[in-house]
């Protein structure tokens, strides 16, 4: 959290992002070494779901956002689309998750941008 929340305000978009779901983190002081804290304790189960790692699942997450909106009070908020930006193989659940009017923004180069690519690649080949 660290690190997006640096790179947002850096960037001038802290206020065009509505939520930011990762693992939490903090300075050491003793150390001066950023501390990673796993959103989802190990002995927590991600969902049964093998994409995803013990630490945070991503689709998870996903649903409880979807969840809150379908449980919110005004129709604009019920129908507001999700935006999801990742670049690394753990990002495949969330992004296999998304619906019509949602957008994915995967990082060009990375883990999930392959894996979405030979996911399609599979799909397209005769059988």
């Amino acid at each position: 959290m660290v690190v997006i929340s640096a790179a947002l305000a850096g960037a001038g978009l802290t206020a065009a992002v509505d939520r930011v779901t990762t693992n939490g983190a903090e300075w050491c002081a003793a150390t001066g070494r950023l501390v990673v804290v796993p959103r989802h304790a190990a002995t927590e189960s991600p969902h049964g779901c093998p994409l995803c790692p013990s630490n945070l699942c991503k689709g998870r997450e996903l649903g409880a956002i979807r969840a809150e909106a379908g449980n919110a009070a005004t129709l604009a908020v019920r129908r507001r689309s999700v935006v999801y930006s990742g670049d690394g193989e753990n990002d495949l659940c969330p992004a296999l998750l998304l619906r019509r009017g949602d957008a994915l923004l995967a990082r060009a180069g990375r883990g999930l941008e392959r894996l979405l690519r030979e996911r399609a690649a599979a799909a397209a080949a005769p059988t």
